[in-house]
């Protein structure tokens, strides 16, 4: 009787301790557990905000990089249209040297005209092709206010961006100087700028889907 009582207190302290154990574990195990899922989710944020930022950034470099790329043909449609003898020198080995020369930066891209008064296309960096001057983008021109115009049009069947100034003779216009963007040529120049910029993307989506 005597064993059987004191193996009873025995199972008893044992039950006691273990119940304790038990209670030590789950006290110091669930505070980490929380902690651990917390500094995830956290570090799941911290990603997400630093790929978001990285996004913005690269975007803001890229159009960037694509306005000032269209301010430079503003700025070579503005020197080409300071060359009057365009429409009136009968040299025209010369006047094509130097609208090849001038517009050599841009010519992967886009193409370059001058159109007489009349619309009558003299000069190109492509097929010589004439157009009116009642509508479309040189009629835009008449606008007095604007030196230079940008207008999307639908031209053969595709997309393009259309870039024009006049050539101007004692405040009259005599002529007009396109600028012609594919919208293949546009996404060309994208791809272009954004070659290295894309990598360095793909390398944090990589790194984020580690952590999700």
């Amino acid at each position: 009787m005597g064993h059987f009582y004191e193996n009873k207190q025995i199972e008893k302290s044992q039950s006691v301790r273990i119940r304790l154990l038990n209670h030590f574990i789950a006290i110091s195990v669930v505070p980490i557990v929380l902690c651990g899922f917390c500094l995830i989710f956290l570090f799941q944020a911290m990603t997400f905000n630093t790929y978001e930022t990285t996004v913005k950034k690269e975007t803001k470099e890229i159009s960037t990089s694509f306005q000032s790329f269209l301010d430079g043909i503003d700025k070579t449609l503005s020197t080409l249209s300071s060359h009057q003898e365009f429409l009136s020198s009968a040299d025209s080995e010369s006047i094509y040297n130097t609208l090849y020369q001038l517009t050599n930066p841009y010519r992967n891209y886009a193409t370059f005209s001058i159109y007489d008064q009349n619309g009558n296309c003299m000069y190109g960096t492509c097929e010589l092709a004439s157009r009116p001057t009642y509508w479309g983008i040189l009629h835009a021109l008449d606008n007095p206010s604007k030196d230079i115009i940008k207008q999307v049009d639908s031209e053969d069947n595709q997309i393009v961006l259309n870039i024009a100034t006049k050539i101007k003779h004692n405040n009259r216009t005599i002529g007009y100087i396109l600028s012609l963007l594919s919208t293949i040529k546009i996404s060309h120049i994208y791809l272009v700028i954004n070659s290295l910029t894309m990598k360095d993307l793909e390398l944090s989506v990589k790194r984020m889907k580690q952590f999700i």
